[in-house]
């Protein structure tokens, strides 16, 4: 038994506001078929939205089977409208994208009904669609989308059904075969009917409610009214399974495809500009070269205390060296990287042995002399993995002046030849044509080769090198230049080596060569060290230009910060706009979900999911593009021609950053437009 006591509705408009209902009483029995009729704007339709919890009251009471509803809170009336109410509106309500089976099967499925096909079937014959199931609703006639609405709520079992116009918009036969219907139904429940049609009211109701201005004015009874005392109020709150949830959720990207499509591609550009621009606006002097090291796991790398001006690139002031002590420190404190000392080669006069002199052409890329001298162990060669070539490795038999030299200066020799005891001069075709050869001595010492050691130069670029320097080819190459000064400059390629029982004598160390293992750095401050404390000094080319375009990345970082919070603003906006466009198209098919059970949490679960997938694609596709356009483009607008790594690979944490960003965007992105949406009313959406 429902009971109304003093209801009072009021709607406020723009200038005024409209009593729609004016302190109604009535008691509804729990079985039978009731009409309510009146003028239009009576009332009636607004008796019913309280009657199935569409709509709230202003104040008053309704009893249900002895429970006062005044005191129901949201979950309580979506507790109600799912166990309790089903609805047989004049428009039928149905949701338009799915099968007849599907529109009952979402309503059996809030009820977490297990099995619910044999219900849905046998609910289909009553209302003679049982051919029907798998017809769009499209393709159905007024009278049947009206029969399909009355199987929706009859496979809920519900204990009141309210049907407002139902045959409103249908012929005067199929008109009859509804009320048919709904009398048949009224024998097991209430059935509360809003109608025109005072003559079927008459003949089918078996009592008729009169409403004039919002007042009841009259109440007929024209049959046997049914009262079931052990009827009570049990209520169970709506499950939205995840397969629904799924399938409502991505219903939406086929209705506004192109609208998704360009949500999507704007989003994209958006966040792979923001992550790119963050990373050009938070990296810090030393993350590249950082990058490159542990990238390559194991690198050679030389240091030195000298003060070098970045700002030309080249320049040195203020010439230091480490000395002996130092140097034994730095190896103790860095041990197992094999830390080996460079001493200054002073004799610049001493010519190495060319036989010809090089033109302005080649000495772009070939030294003539050598950049220092190292005294190495046959232990420090394996160390490094050199190989010999030629003759054997420095040793305590060698003299004073007794050398080896690098396969890259062999290379050399076999271009310019070789001037012997500085009078004979001789081609070199072997490596053993070098072994007991002796230059210097014109303004020096004369040192003789006895030795050959492959230190791993670069053979491919150095044919490239080749064919400028000798005339084949015009094709120059500053890239090329710049890497081969290495070789001249810092590093083992340009080295003489001696034995290292001479080296007792030396005072001091012009730079240190030693070998990078990442295990073995990453617990020690030696980058801090360098690109912080300036105490050291990476000499090799690579990192004098890795350090020089880390400055230059931060001159244009702000910039970039600047781009990346308009970018993510612009993305927000994107997500924004798309659901509450999307809330907007679909406010009719929101209000009929919460007009068969759903709760406020679940119709937002529908749209947080529906954007976490449109999150995790724009994700994808936003992964794509940073790393195959976004940052090979910034690199290019923002860094120097030197600039030897073309390419920056993100790390893991920056793909969880991006994730996270977009993630935590859409869901911010849906807040506002899910508040405004939990505001309204089940009436209020289906009437929007």
């Amino acid at each position: 038994m429902v009971i109304l006591e003093k209801i009072k509705k009021t709607y406020a408009g723009k200038k005024n506001f409209t009593v729609a209902l004016n302190d109604v009483s009535l008691m509804l029995p729990d079985k039978g078929l009731i009409f309510i009729v009146g003028k239009s704007g009576c009332g009636k339709t607004t008796l019913l939205n309280i009657l199935g919890g569409l709509d709230t009251f202003d104040s008053g009471r309704m009893i249900c089977q002895g429970v006062d509803t005044s005191r129901f809170l949201d979950k309580d009336w979506d507790k109600y409208r799912n166990s309790y109410v089903g609805f047989v509106f004049q428009e039928n309500n149905l949701l338009e994208e799915y099968n007849v089976f599907d529109n009952i099967q979402i309503a059996t499925d809030f009820q977490n009904v297990q099995n619910s096909e044999d219900r849905i079937i046998s609910s289909l014959k009553f209302v003679g669609l049982e051919d029907y199931a798998s017809r769009k609703i499209g393709e159905l006639s007024g009278g049947q989308k009206q029969r399909v609405a009355i199987a929706r709520a009859l496979a809920k079992n519900s204990k009141l059904l309210l049907a407002d116009e139902p045959t409103g918009s249908l012929d005067s036969a199929m008109g009859r075969e509804i009320f048919d219907l709904l009398k048949e139904l009224s024998k097991n429940q209430l059935v509360v009917v809003v109608t025109h049609d005072l003559s079927s009211a008459q003949e089918y109701g078996d009592q008729i409610i009169e409403m004039t201005d919002g007042q009841v004015v009259d109440v007929a009874k024209h049959g046997e009214i049914v009262e079931d005392a052990n009827r009570t109020f049990e209520t169970e709150k709506s499950v939205l399974k995840p397969k629904m949830c799924m399938r409502l959720s991505t219903k939406a990207f086929k209705k506004t495809p192109i609208r998704l499509i360009v949500l999507i591609l704007l989003s994209m550009f958006g966040f792979s500009l923001m992550i790119g621009a963050l990373k050009f606006a938070t990296w810090q002097p030393y993350d590249l070269q950082h990058k490159v090291l542990a990238r390559e796991k194991e690198v050679v790398l030389s240091l030195s205390p000298e003060v070098i001006d970045l700002g030309g690139g080249q320049m040195r002031e203020e010439v230091k060296h480490f000395t002996v002590q130092q140097f034994e420190e730095f190896a103790e404190k860095y041990d197992g990287a094999n830390v080996v000392g460079v001493a200054d080669y002073v004799e610049e006069y001493n010519n190495q042995g060319l036989f010809g002199q090089l033109t302005d052409r080649q000495r772009l890329y070939f030294n003539e002399h050598f950049n220092g001298i190292a005294f190495l162990s046959e232990n420090d060669f394996k160390a490094y993995g050199f190989e010999l070539l030629a003759g054997s490795f420095p040793n305590d038999s060698w003299g004073e002046y007794d050398v080896a030299v690098s396969e890259y200066l062999y290379e050399i020799y076999t271009l310019t030849g070789f001037t012997y005891n500085g009078l004979e001069e001789i081609k070199i075709n072997s490596y053993n044509d070098l072994i007991g050869k002796q230059f210097g001595g014109m303004y020096g010492n004369k040192y003789t080769i006895r030795g050959v050691i492959n230190t791993f130069f670069d053979k491919a670029e150095f044919e490239n090198i080749k064919k400028y320097a000798l005339g084949y080819s015009d094709d120059y190459s500053l890239e090329w230049s710049k890497e081969f000064n290495v070789y001249a400059q810092k590093g083992f390629h340009n080295l003489m080596f001696r034995s290292p029982k001479y080296k007792g004598s030396l005072n001091d160390y012009s730079y240190i060569i030693m070998k990078y293992y990442q295990d073995v750095f990453n617990k020690t401050d030696l980058i801090y060290k360098v690109f912080h404390d300036d105490e050291y000094v990476f000499c090799d080319y690579y990192s004098q230009i890795l350090k020089y375009q880390s400055t230059q990345t931060q001159r244009v970082g702000g910039i970039m910060l600047g781009i990346s919070i308009v970018t993510i603003l612009f993305a927000v906006v994107l997500f924004a706009n798309f659901i509450a466009v999307s809330i907007q198209d679909k406010s009719r098919q929101i209000g009929i979900l919460r007009a068969i059970g759903a709760t406020k949490r679940q119709i937002s679960a529908i749209f947080i999911v529906q954007n976490t997938i449109i999150a995790v694609v724009v994700f994808v596709l936003s992964c794509i593009l940073v790393k195959f356009a976004i940052m090979p483009i910034l690199l290019l607008l923002g860094t120097t021609t030197e600039f030897p790594f073309p390419w920056y690979e993100l790390k893991v944490v920056d793909y969880f950053i991006l994730l996270g960003t977009i993630v935590i965007t859409s869901i911010l992105a849906s807040l506002v437009p899910l508040i405004k949406l939990s505001k309204k009313t089940p009436r209020e959406l289906m009437t929007k």
